[in-house]
């Protein structure tokens, strides 16, 4: 009776083995990139295999920060099969320690959510050290509030030169015929400080009102510069 149910039992395991169904393996289910200077992009190929005897399906891949993204190479694998599946890692705006995930769903009955992590440290990155010109502006922005029709209004944007060589003006573009400006000279050296009238003319307009001024210069890192002005004409 015993060798009876030891042979049934088995049997049982054989044909349960047979039918196994897909199953979804890694050989590496974890990478971790290291330390990174941010702003870095890093990639890497996770190998997929399908462990089981009956096709797998990948049904979604999905990551868990938008700055993760997780592609694989195919959807369908036939037992004993691999594929990879391609994740890349913007560390764009990111700092310090850092640990993503990306989920396989797929037909896996066993293991129908399988997770595969990537992690590391992202470092600030060293700022680059300046060896031409730079211009910096104490405010960007300036509100006249609200003012009468017709008049004409004045302000001063006041700006250095924090750049190691000098800084030139080479052309200032306004948005409307209705802004002028202009600055107190074309050229200041390293260091020098310098001023930038803005005319408003508000003859003609009502309402909340807003102009740029765009300088541009010869800034190592930023050759456009906007102005912005704002005003409440009213009659």
């Amino acid at each position: 009776m015993f060798k009876s149910l030891f042979v049934l039992f088995v049997m049982s395991i054989s044909i349960l083995a047979q039918f196994q169904g897909p199953k979804l393996f890694s050989p590496a289910t974890k990478f971790d990139f290291g330390a990174i200077e941010q702003g870095a992009i890093v990639k890497h190929k996770f190998v997929i295999v399908n462990n089981g005897d009956q096709m797998l399906n990948i049904d979604k891949v999905v990551s868990s920060c938008g700055c993760t993204v997780a592609e694989p190479e195919k959807k369908e694998l036939k037992p004993s099969e691999t594929t990879t599946i391609a994740v890349e890692f913007n560390s764009t705006g990111r700092l310090g320690d850092q640990v993503k995930t990306i989920s396989i769903l797929s037909n896996d009955p066993v293991n129908p959510l399988f997770q595969l992590t990537i992690s590391g440290k992202v470092m600030e990155a060293p700022k680059k050290e300046l060896s031409g010109a730079k211009i910096k502006f104490e405010k960007s922005q300036h509100d006249f509030g609200i003012i009468k029709e017709g008049i004409v209004i004045d302000h001063v944007f006041k700006f250095t030169n924090i750049g190691k060589s000098d800084l030139e003006i080479r052309d200032i573009r306004t948005s409307c015929g209705c802004t002028a400006a202009s600055p107190s000279k074309k050229v200041f050296k390293p260091g020098e400080s310098g001023e930038l009238k803005v005319s408003f003319d508000s003859k003609n307009r009502s309402g909340r009102t807003s102009r740029t001024i765009t300088l541009i210069t010869n800034d190592e890192v930023e050759e456009y510069y906007t102005l912005t002005i704002y005003a409440e004409i009213t009659n």
